[in-house]
């Protein structure tokens, strides 16, 4: 016989309903288990809790319970006689109302909440890893502060279309389509992006740089074939400076070194530095971004060869017909020891000086009233357009006192005033002005006629000297 109810004092250790479902069954003792449908199967069967709830509100609640306090439930809950179901999950803190923890909207998603001022995570332990230490969370801390985090010391990566496009890695650099992705715990706070970004290195370097990467060696190499370029602040003296790469780099991944070409200060001051250029170090000054060797464009140039036999810096302005104008200063170390300690204007064309006032030329020292001897030469024709003012006669009585010395007998005036009865001079007790004009060498070893042109006086003597003899002086 069937059973329809169930005698208060009857127990059995397992119990079949037959009949249909009973409004109410209760277990005093322990439930170890349910089952719904045969023992053979269940398909087809279902769990329907239907609680006959309002249109609105929760229409259906599964509880777990401990001595008749609720600990946790499963709700689910609409908000109109028409609306979908939202799924929500609570649990209660010890003697408190149940708290709802995570919500699955009926429109689909997943909602973790949690009280004012607490955390909301959702929490990953894989690969054994373990819950509070080193799992992976994704929520929102008491402050509003979002998380992504990886306890575990290793990357988060991120990616799209099945491949990774950006890592953090353990040391928190940023890798963004890069190969490789991990840069050494040394270099810290990298952003490297495609094949430059900016690099952060040991605290005190900062990088904006292309086509470099630090690998785990903590060497710079290349992401791709060629060289890098990089503009670098250092903090530790306040500096900008400009670096490329140097090395053999043929391809991805080779080897490469920083090199620093231009350094500025906190002053301001710009510094190009010496390298291993075939055109050495240059500044190119140009109408547009041409090249140094165009003649297309006006431009200018400033180099220094550094050291060696072709120790020189120089500063080239050219026109449009690459004429040019060069303004040099030559070291010790020159190959040609002509022009070795010099300093040269240089022009490939005709050389116009122009002035609105006087233009003057001094060599030797400060003192801009004593000075060394100053040489103008040319190969050609020296040409002057107006008068000469200035220049001509002795400097004064305190040279050497003989008619034949260098410093007397060369072209163009002598230095000293001298006497008729100085050594090798016409006689008399006068002064004279020694006065020569040289054939040819200039340098006042060629033929010379001489002239003693008189101070205080109207006669006026000449003599020669051909084949390095000296004639006699004749009156004029």
């Amino acid at each position: 016989m069937a059973l329809t109810t169930i005698p208060a004092s009857l127990s059995a250790t397992a119990l079949t309903l037959t009949t249909a479902a009973q409004p109410n069954v209760t277990s005093l003792g322990t439930l170890t288990a349910l089952t719904i449908g045969t023992a053979a199967s269940d398909t087809g069967v279902d769990l329907v809790l239907d609680g006959n709830r309002s249109t609105n509100g929760s229409v259906g609640d599964i509880f777990w319970k401990n001595n008749g306090d609720s600990v946790a439930l499963i709700r689910a809950m609409r908000s109109g006689a028409n609306d979908a179901a939202d799924i929500l999950f609570y649990t209660q803190a010890t003697g408190g109302a149940n708290t709802e923890r995570m919500r699955i909207p009926s429109a689909g998603g997943l909602n973790v909440t949690n009280g004012s001022n607490t955390n909301a995570y959702i929490e990953v332990a894989g690969n054994n890893n373990t819950p509070g230490g080193t799992s992976m969370l994704f929520g929102q801390d008491s402050g509003n502060y979002g998380y992504c985090w990886n306890r575990a010391n290793e990357a988060v990566l991120f990616g799209t279309n099945g491949t990774e496009r950006m890592r953090i890695d353990a040391n928190g650099n940023v890798g963004i389509a890069i190969t490789p992705k991990v840069t050494n715990s040394t270099v810290t706070g990298s952003l490297n992006v495609d094949e430059g970004g900016i690099l952060v290195r040991n605290s005190n370097q900062v990088y904006f740089a292309s086509n470099m990467y630090w690998d785990s060696s903590d060497q710079l190499k290349s992401h791709s074939a060629g060289y890098g370029i990089a503009l670098g602040y250092i903090p530790s003296d306040g500096s900008y400076r400009f670096y490329n790469t140097t090395a053999s780099a043929s391809g991805a991944n080779q080897n490469l070194t920083l090199a620093e070409r231009v350094k500025i200060d906190t002053s301001g001051n710009l510094s190009v530095l010496s390298g291993t250029f075939t055109a050495s170090n240059v500044i190119n000054i140009a109408t547009d971004g041409t090249a140094q060797t165009t003649t297309a464009r006006q431009w200018a140039t400033i180099k220094n060869t550094g050291t060696g036999t072709g120790d020189y810096s120089e500063m080239r302005i050219s026109n449009n017909a690459n004429d040019y104008l060069i303004l040099g200063s030559i070291g010790s170390n020159y190959s040609n020891t002509n022009w070795s300690n010099s300093s040269y204007l240089y022009a490939n064309r005709e050389l116009r000086i122009k002035s609105n006032n006087a233009l003057r030329f001094f060599s030797g020292g400060m003192d801009l009233n004593t000075h060394d001897s100053m040489v103008l030469e040319s190969t050609g024709h020296l040409t002057l357009k107006g008068q000469i003012v200035g220049g001509f006669g002795g400097m004064g009585t305190g040279g050497t006192t003989d008619w034949n010395h260098s410093t007397n007998a060369r072209s163009g005036m002598g230095y000293t005033l001298l006497l008729g009865n100085a050594s090798n001079g016409p006689g008399g007790t006068i002064y004279y002005h020694a006065v020569s004009f040289e054939y040819s060498s200039k340098n006042g070893t060629g033929n010379m006629t001489q002239l003693a042109i008189p101070y205080n006086g109207s006669q006026q003597y000449i003599r020669y000297r051909y084949s390095g003899s000296w004639s006699s002086w004749s009156a004029v």
